[in-house]
């Protein structure tokens, strides 16, 4: 036969349909050569009713061999068609010509199709590289950082999915560069404005940020707004160098929490100010919002050469604040504040004497409100050091006094005073 009237329906509503507008749409081969027994080809087009992508030209095969009696069905694209993505096309038949389009997307060169596997069809599939549609010349590359490699599968809907994702061009804007891309393995849309270290700083009324970055983020485990800066106030008083940083959403994947979104929000703290109380209070649960700021109040070094002798001295100080409010269970608001101050100097003598001191201090206060509850916390720590070497004796005082006060609502005031260098790290607060 020249022409055969052939449709079928597999998975997903999808329908084979042969052409049979074409003088002939049928090549039987039942040449047996080597293991083939014979090949049926029919041309046609596969569509889905309702429709949810346009039709596509493809071919329907039927092969038989000699190994395998049972003959193996297939449908395959017809090579180097461009599968329009975003605007409606005509149906055409096997040697319809591909439409273009000064608008949306399209794949051009498309593959794929379905097979039957276990005496039922699978899912029809098609993917390529997906690109942009061009109103003219000179218009290229205005869309995506990169052309993705993107797989449809339909299931009485068409599913999308790519292996690295679906980015957006980085976007120059007023407010810094913006990008968006949309993770498909992990149904998750991230956007990202940042702004780089390079002058000018975005100028906002009582602020310039000198860099920084926000990023929004939703996916299955809820969403978030986050974000940290370094910027300089210029409000007088409290004008300034400031770190800020903020997050808030509801979101419950901890591992992204911790590896992605703290970060961010902590790029720019000062390491002697950074605490993980807050995170670790809420298990790496996001449900409210969380503000950080810090500052350098000053850091010195002099060093000093007198012919006779020499010193230096090392001097930093810095403070920071958090504000929080958590709305997982009882709803829970609070604050806390640290401040670090360090002092350092020394002295050498042609007499060979060496004497160095520091006096290390830190201090921290929170407060929480939890439903009824309300909680207060403090902690004081103080490290004064001193030493004397005299040469060619070597050490002759060398002596460390390290003070702790702390204490909460919960558990007291405690206070303890000895040798040693104390524990220099940054408690956080017991609650109850």
């Amino acid at each position: 036969p020249k022409k055969v009237t052939l449709d079928f329906i597999s998975k997903g509503h999808v329908h084979f349909l042969a052409d049979t507008q074409l003088e002939k749409n049928i090549e039987i081969s039942d040449e047996r050569s080597g293991n083939n027994k014979g090949t049926v080809t029919i041309h046609g087009i596969v569509y889905e009713d309702p429709k949810t992508f346009n039709d596509m030209p493809v071919k329907f095969i039927a092969n038989k061999t000699n190994t395998n009696p049972t003959p193996t069905y297939n449908i395959t694209i017809k090579p180097g068609w461009t599968q329009q993505l975003s605007v409606d096309t005509e149906a055409m038949g096997w040697n319809g010509v591909a439409q273009s389009s000064p608008v949306g997307f399209s794949i051009p060169n498309v593959t794929g199709g379905t097979h039957v596997e276990g005496g039922d069809w699978t899912l029809l599939t098609f993917k390529g590289k997906m690109t942009e549609n061009y109103a003219s010349p000179g218009s290229e590359n205005q869309g995506f950082a990169e052309e993705p490699l993107m797989e449809f599968t339909v299931k009485g809907g068409v599913e999308a999915n790519g292996n690295d994702g679906l980015s957006i061009k980085e976007t120059n804007t007023p407010f810094g560069d913006f990008k968006t891309v949309f993770d498909f393995a992990n149904k998750r849309l991230v956007g990202s404005l940042t702004k780089k270290s390079t002058p000018p700083p975005l100028t906002l009324p009582g602020i310039n940020i000198n860099e920084g970055a926000v990023e929004f983020c939703g996916d299955p485990a809820g969403f978030y707004v986050a974000g940290g800066f370094k910027t300089f106030v210029t409000i007088p008083f409290i004008q300034g160098d400031y770190n800020l940083g903020f997050m808030l959403g509801s979101y419950t994947n901890g591992g992204r929490l911790k590896s992605e979104v703290w970060p961010l929000v902590t790029r720019f703290k000062d390491p002697l100010v950074y605490s993980e109380c807050y995170p670790n209070y809420i298990n790496w649960q996001l449900k409210g919002f969380y503000f950080t700021l810090d500052r350098i109040l000053f850091n010195v070094k002099e060093d000093y050469d007198f012919v006779v002798a020499g010193g230096g001295v090392k001097a930093y100080a810095s403070v920071g604040a958090d504000i929080f409010a958590n709305f997982s269970g009882k709803a829970t608001a609070g604050m806390s504040a640290i401040m670090k101050f360090y002092l350092e100097a020394y002295l050498n003598a042609i007499t060979g004497t060496s004497i160095e001191g520091s006096l290390d201090a830190q201090s921290l206060f929170s407060c929480y409100v939890s439903g009824n509850e309300f909680i207060l916390a403090l902690m004081l720590d103080l490290s004064v050091h001193a030493k004397i070497d005299q040469w060619p004796v070597g050490t002759v005082f060398d002596k460390t006094v390290h003070g702790h006060l702390g204490g909460s609502t919960n558990s007291g005031l405690s206070f303890s005073l000895g040798g040693g260098g104390g524990n220099r790290t940054t408690n956080c607060p017991t609650f109850k």
